[in-house]
């Protein structure tokens, strides 16, 4: 798996994934992302853009860190989802508790 973290201008904290997660690269990516919360960034920003395929490692993450941004009155935003990953999100019901923006296909 690919991913990187960056810190925006508006100071949410953006993860952009690619390839599939592997489950020795979530502690790493945990501890990362708890490392930003720890030190006040209340918003993250997940892009999916170049994710084709949803694991169970990448959801238990995206429902770990929507649990902790709840406690500090922050928001998780998931965007550019392809219409294939937003049917796996709907038929877990991750779909009304998340933000969830499709992909723009217009481009």
């Amino acid at each position: 798996m690919n991913y990187s973290l960056n810190k925006s201008l508006k100071g949410e904290v953006v993860l952009s994934v690619t390839g599939v997660f592997e489950r020795h690269e979530t502690d790493d990516l945990r501890h990362q992302l708890k490392e930003f919360i720890d030190n006040g960034t209340k918003d993250i920003v997940v892009d999916l853009y170049s994710l084709h395929f949803l694991n169970s490692q990448l959801i238990a993450i995206l429902i770990a860190l929507y649990n902790i941004v709840s406690t500090t009155n922050g928001t998780l935003k998931i965007i550019n989802v392809k219409p294939s990953l937003m049917s796996v999100f709907k038929s877990m019901r991750l779909d009304s508790r998340f933000q969830i923006e499709l992909i723009d296909d217009k481009d």
